[in-house]
């Protein structure tokens, strides 16, 4: 179902934290959402709802129990990257689909695939006049830059200005550093595998399809 860039659903994840790899603006990221800005009543709604008890490692919990606390941990990891997306689209008078546009920008170049005009309107369900104004928002505030591809001049892809990289980092170095702190604990075998289990759970959400989705 086609959306215009005013209506954007799901979440954005917080881009990675550091001059050199600013937050994707920033889950890129609301992230968290610049980010898609109604999280206070979401962060609210957290809090008043009394948090469930999470099954003991070792304690013999059945594994649907520890299935369903996995899944509420995530919607917790969600909500609470939506805020920080939210704020830093809101101290950067962005709106929540531009800030989702710039995790998409970012990640697409980290990966040396930038994204094209019509690629970002696929991935973000919207039109191509959408995407258009959308693009122009980015590329006015200083945070895009359009580019013809050297290697295909019919292609336009799309970048971070260096405006871009400087805000994103300015806000999200911080947060990258807070994280590192939080982890300082945890040894680096136990983080290898901390990640391999997120990326299984994060490829398994990509991959999912209701199966009354019409597409």
């Amino acid at each position: 179902m086609e959306q215009t860039d005013g209506g954007e659903q799901g979440t954005s994840m917080v881009p990675p934290a550091s001059p050199a790899s600013p937050a994707s603006p920033a889950s890129p990221a609301s992230t968290a959402s610049p980010a898609s800005p109604a999280s206070t009543a979401s962060t609210a709604s957290t809090a008043s709802t009394a948090p469930t008890a999470s099954p003991a490692p070792g304690s013999g919990a059945p594994r649907p129990a520890l299935v369903r606390d996995l899944g509420e941990l995530l919607r917790e990891l969600v909500v609470a990257s939506d805020s920080i997306a939210h704020r830093f689209a809101a101290s950067h008078d962005l709106h929540p689909t531009d800030f989702r546009a710039l995790t998409l920008i970012y990640a697409a170049e980290q990966r040396g695939e930038p994204l094209t005009p019509g690629r970002l309107a696929g991935l973000l369900n919207l039109s191509a006049p959408a995407v258009t104004y959308l693009v122009e928002r980015l590329v006015a505030s200083g945070h895009v830059e359009r580019a013809r591809d050297a290697q295909d001049r019919r292609r336009v892809i799309l970048s971070y200005a260096p405006h871009g990289h400087e805000v994103a980092a300015a806000y999200f170095g911080p947060l990258g550093a807070h994280l590192g702190g939080a982890l300082a604990g945890i040894g680096d075998e136990e983080l290898t595998t901390l990640c391999a289990h997120l990326r299984l759970v994060r490829d398994a959400l990509d991959g999912y399809v209701p199966q009354d989705d019409p597409s």
